[in-house]
């Protein structure tokens, strides 16, 4: 049985000519965006690093996703904003306007609002009614979200926690890549990839490992292995590796 190509190796094999890998500017955010500028609109979600709300930019009416830090060092947050610089041009990662950061603030980073929320949600809200994703929405997904890690990958970036929280929708049917806090760009030595940040329950075996590193390659298929545990997921309706288990997190 042939063994698939990986998003990496599909990039050599193309000589990284394909279209997916264009990069497309970005819409233009109001010129000198501030904190000061918007309004508040709801909160729409909060993890263990940082919180995201939605606000709306006072003059221009423009909608932005706004994630503030919880750390008081801004360079927790200022290193998710280089990696999104980078990745910027990528049709299938969200757009990066701004990194702000004012006195009285905490360090925030303002960033394309996708109005579906993440495939996360959807699953919930899935599994609350009892309902499976149908199958051909499922392979649309995994086909854009392929296409994310194509683009991720050529830029020499592994996401690092791939799963379907930090896979964002929006109405037009779009699905792109969010939250970049312990992303790495990997050049050719190696990056940590330890079990100490991420959730593990879509980690590969080898980031169990205490201290595990990889490199370029490894941090790589690390994504492909959470991109492979997040779409079996969309199809079953439920986490497929640890089946019955109450709290898999612990694995």
């Amino acid at each position: 049985m042939a063994i698939p190509m990986l998003p990496h190796e599909i990039c050599r094999r193309a000589k990284m000519t394909a279209s997916v890998l264009a990069a497309v500017p970005a819409p233009a955010a109001p010129e000198k965006l501030r904190l000061s500028d918007l309004d508040w609109i709801c909160n729409l979600g909060a993890g263990g690093l940082a919180s995201v709300c939605k606000a709306r930019h006072c003059r221009t009416g423009a909608v932005f996703a706004v994630k503030i830090s919880f750390d008081q060092d801004p360079l927790v947050i200022e290193k998710e904003a280089e990696v999104l610089k980078i990745a910027a041009g990528a049709t299938h990662v969200i757009d990066f306007y701004a990194l702000l950061r004012e006195p009285g603030y905490k360090a925030a980073l303002v960033l394309e609002y996708m109005d579906a929320g993440s495939l996360g949600s959807l699953l919930r809200r899935r599994r609350r009614g009892g309902l499976r994703i149908p199958e051909a929405a499922v392979a649309e997904v995994a086909m854009q979200c392929v296409q994310g890690l194509l683009q991720l990958h050529y830029r020499g970036i592994a996401h690092l926690d791939v799963k379907p929280d930090n896979i964002l929708a929006n109405s037009r049917g779009e699905i792109k890549f969010s939250d970049f806090n312990i992303s790495r760009v990997v050049g050719s030595g190696e990056v940590p990839i330890t079990g100490g940040s991420g959730t593990k329950k879509y980690f590969s075996p080898e980031r169990f490992a205490p201290k595990a590193r990889a490199g370029p390659i490894g941090a790589m298929k690390a994504d492909v292995w959470g991109l492979g545990v997040t779409v079996l997921e969309l199809f079953m309706g439920r986490l497929s590796l640890v089946p019955g288990v109450k709290n898999p997190s612990i694995y």
